[in-house]
């Protein structure tokens, strides 16, 4: 258990190094709204973030969130309970970024509506819940619900039945600027200079009680106003109290 912490540590350095030159050498990253982190508690809280690229928005959130208290060497993590949802199908590809990503932190799930590149249809896998459930009881957890990086893409219903079952603290994250500093995948940068952002929302008044379709919509409004064909500078629509 040590020696496996301790790989860890080691581990999440280097990505610290890693992170600090992207983040800070090549292009400036920028954090706000940290004033919404403070109070939360150590385990059940769920952030849900629009998504730009494969890989480097999680490095950008974990930067974000402890960048401030930690050193460069320490990076990647000081909080090493703080997981994130990725697609199976994404982190079983061959190579040393989805092996990496696989051993510091992802809570693989399969996606119910596209695999192999092909549209499909299946329920809500109930091993995937089970996970999740098992990594926020353990610390924090980082999803993106709309779980593609396509520009527009609309709110899966998956996230709102963890929610539901789950009942998490839900914080919102909204990201800017890393799909114009990196490719897709976001291993390699195609732009210097670039202001990249991740701002932390209030959490959202979601109990858990409410309706799939009313988190869907309190999702949607919250990371990724522009598929309901909403503005981020629009009123909240309230969700329903009965």
């Amino acid at each position: 258990m040590l020696a496996t912490r301790a790989t860890k540590r080691l581990l999440f350095g280097t990505l610290g190094i890693y992170d600090w030159v992207r983040f800070t050498v090549f292009n400036s990253l920028r954090a706000e709204g940290h004033e919404h982190l403070r109070g939360l508690p150590p385990r059940g809280v769920l952030f849900v973030s629009n998504h730009l690229t494969y890989y480097i928005d999680v490095l950008a959130i974990h930067q974000a969130i402890v960048g401030p208290r930690c050193a460069m060497l320490d990076g990647f993590r000081a909080n090493l309970d703080l997981r994130f949802v990725a697609a199976a199908e994404t982190l079983n590809d061959r190579g040393w970024a989805p092996k990496i990503f696989n051993y510091t932190g992802a809570v693989l799930v399969r996606r119910t509506w596209r695999e192999a590149g092909q549209d499909i249809q299946r329920p809500v896998q109930a091993e995937d819940i089970v996970r999740i459930g098992d990594a926020l009881r353990r610390g924090w957890l980082l999803t993106f619900p709309q779980g593609t990086t396509t520009p527009g893409a609309p709110v899966r219903k998956g996230t709102a039945h963890i929610i539901r079952e789950h009942r998490p603290v839900v914080v919102p994250v909204h990201l800017e600027g890393l799909d114009r500093a990196f490719d897709r995948k976001g291993l390699r940068r195609i732009a210097s200079g670039v202001d990249l952002l991740v701002r932390f929302g209030a959490p959202l008044a979601i109990t858990g009680d409410e309706s799939v379709e009313e988190i869907v919509e309190a999702l949607t409004w919250a990371i990724a106003p522009e598929a309901s064909g909403s503005s981020p500078a629009e009123p909240k629509p309230p969700l329903p109290t009965s």
